[in-house]
């Protein structure tokens, strides 16, 4: 689990986005539980800003599996 999330951050700083998305939405379906790789997904669509559906999809099961996650609210 923590190298998916690794791989995907590394993809978001070199702001590859779409990679980013793709690599993190699949780790999202393998650890449909872990709360960073949902807040990570939630990031790297809001960055590509091409799906407007997946990121809102991404930050609500971010806000389920953990309500205080420093991702979870906007500020």
């Amino acid at each position: 689990e923590l190298a998916v999330i690794w791989r995907g951050r590394v993809k978001l700083q070199q702001e590859r986005f779409s990679e980013a998305r793709a690599h993190l939405r699949d780790g999202a379906r393998e650890f449909p539980k872990s709360a960073e790789m949902h807040g990570f997904l939630a990031e790297a669509c809001l960055k590509e800003g091409l799906d407007l559906i997946g990121t809102e999809r991404a930050f609500a099961e971010l806000l389920k599996l953990d309500p205080n996650h420093q991702n979870s609210r906007l500020q």
